[in-house]
């Protein structure tokens, strides 16, 4: 009984954990398209910027 019950906290731990990754990797990947975007958007505003200058 008593390693029943320890199977089953360690299937929750790694439940949890295996959440917490995702989460985590997640997380890292919006950063990255944040950051990606952020880049782009300023190309295209110093591109735009130069386009009005030259008119």
């Amino acid at each position: 009984m008593i390693l029943e019950e320890e199977l089953k906290e360690l299937k929750e731990e790694l439940l949890d954990d295996e959440k917490l990754e995702e989460n985590e990797l997640k997380v890292e990947l919006e950063k990255e398209l944040e950051e990606e975007l952020e880049k782009k958007l300023k190309e295209e505003f110093e591109e735009l910027k130069e386009g009005n200058w030259r008119n």
